[in-house]
């Protein structure tokens, strides 16, 4: 995706969502979208980019449609390109609460499929993007995190999620991959051996 085409669809997001659903919500809705366990349809992810507050949104044009689709289409193939090549750069803007953002958006869109996991894989996951988690709710969890480990190692957390995105949402994509829950299970066995 060019520049151009990435600052219409935000100019698109920012007009149709309120200010909490800028890009950054939007890049991680679709991250966690991509790194689900199967490929799901567009019918399955892409209403809740096109009903802001459950409501239908009514294009002006039949041409701003096939744009806007055609941008949101074009914006997940750049996020599953990312991710398949081991190059995934979360897009979190130069907002204060982009990271949060982006973050909340992950956690939106893990609701595309997570409810369908077994126990297994939802433990897992889980484990694997809890900091993900914890920042989408960080009002809420900084506190509990202090309590547990002591505000230097909760601020440290904090501060670290962006370079774990990197290597977690990647790794998440992996998991799902043929051979990837395997290869999870031998690291949890030789884990164990330690």
């Amino acid at each position: 995706m060019d520049l151009v085409e990435f600052e219409t669809l935000h100019q698109w997001l920012t007009r149709v969502h309120d200010d909490d659903h800028g890009l950054p919500f939007w890049h991680g809705y679709l991250a966690a979208v991509v790194c689900g366990p199967k490929m799901l349809m567009p019918s399955q992810w892409m209403p809740a980019l096109l009903r802001p507050r459950g409501d239908d949104y009514v294009f002006e044009s039949e041409d701003e449609m096939r744009q806007t689709n055609g941008l949101i289409m074009a914006a997940y193939d750049d996020v599953a390109r990312q991710l398949m090549g081991d190059i995934f750069r979360p897009y979190l803007s130069s907002r204060e609460d982009g990271l949060v953002q982006w973050c909340r958006g992950f956690v939106e869109g893990l609701g595309a499929w997570f409810s369908g996991l077994d126990e297994k894989d939802r433990e897992r996951v889980t484990r694997l993007i809890g900091p993900i988690l914890f920042y989408s709710d960080r009002e809420t969890s900084a506190p509990e995190l202090e309590k547990e480990f002591g505000k230097e190692d909760a601020d440290k957390l904090f501060r670290d999620t962006p370079k774990y995105l990197k290597r977690a949402v990647p790794a998440l994509r992996k998991y799902f991959m043929p051979g990837g829950r395997e290869a999870a299970d031998r690291a949890d066995a030789e884990s164990r051996e330690e």
